[in-house]
């Protein structure tokens, strides 16, 4: 009797719950199907919320750019493509040319500048409603020569500015010097070339492994390119113990405490 009454409680307890289940996993699917728009849309909104990735597709093991791009990409300097739904691409454009906003947004993140204590407008009409207007604001602030004139922030950057750009993100004075190429004599930024070039941040032209006595310091900039010399840049910091990366090449930042740094005015001597 005892086993019976045992039988007949686990067969109804058993399709109790088998229907429960069932009502359940029916309700679900009926919800995704009326509600298919919106959790649609809450998608959208937790890939938006993702952290910036920090390795990409079109940037491949092997390539002479990768150990650079994935770094600053791990320090977050660098975070590649959205879309127009503001979704990470899973693309870095490594080749693609480099816009005067997009270095300086590279440089002040690199310099832990916080974009976010600016306050103000960009004097810079051109930049009142770009997207970089918090950077160009800040590097308004900090004096930073590339902003002088007043240039549309998609202009593409040359490799002179560029160059200057990481001494003044970093709010660095240049010596005067002169630069060991044929064609960076009297260039604007001739000084802060010659700097870069003693500390190995950059270099000139070559040709078959041999140096061919140009630099090309109007030419543009590519993304890859941008990305080694952010990278050269904090490499000469660590090795001089003004960064906060524990070594060359490493992957991450140190876990100590940092803070952004001040914006400060100054004038560089040339």
């Amino acid at each position: 009797m005892r086993m019976w009454t045992s039988i007949i409680f686990f067969f109804f307890f058993f399709s109790l719950s088998a229907s429960t289940a069932h009502g359940f996993f029916q309700g679900l699917q009926n919800l995704g199907k009326e509600q298919g728009s919106g959790l649609s849309e809450l998608r959208e909104k937790l890939q938006e919320a993702l952290p910036p990735p920090t390795s990409f597709d079109d940037v491949k093991e092997g390539d002479w750019f990768h150990t650079f791009v994935q770094s600053v990409a791990e320090w977050g300097i660098v975070s590649g493509y959205k879309n127009e739904k503001g979704i990470f691409t899973g693309n870095y454009g490594p080749g693609d040319p480099l816009s005067i906003g997009a270095i300086l947004k590279m440089a002040l993140k690199a310099a832990k500048v916080d974009e976010t204590k600016c306050s103000g407008s960009p004097a810079n009409p051109k930049a009142k409603a770009h997207w970089a207007k918090a950077y160009v604001l800040c590097g308004e602030q900090m004096d930073v020569r590339i902003l002088r004139d007043f240039p549309d922030p998609d202009r593409p950057a040359k490799r002179g500015e560029v160059v200057g750009l990481l001494f003044d993100a970093f709010g660095e004075s240049v010596p005067r010097g002169v630069a060991n190429f044929t064609d960076t004599a009297n260039h604007p930024y001739e000084a802060d070339i010659s700097e870069a070039t003693k500390l190995g941040i950059v270099s000139g032209d070559m040709k078959d492994g041999v140096p061919t006595g140009t630099f090309r310091p109007n030419d543009g900039v590519n993304r890859a390119e941008a990305a080694k010399l952010i990278f050269g840049k904090l490499a000469t910091l660590a090795q001089t113990g003004k960064s906060s990366l524990q070594k060359i090449g490493a992957k991450k930042p140190s876990s100590g405490k940092s803070s952004s740094r001040p914006l400060p005015r100054r004038s560089l001597r040339r």
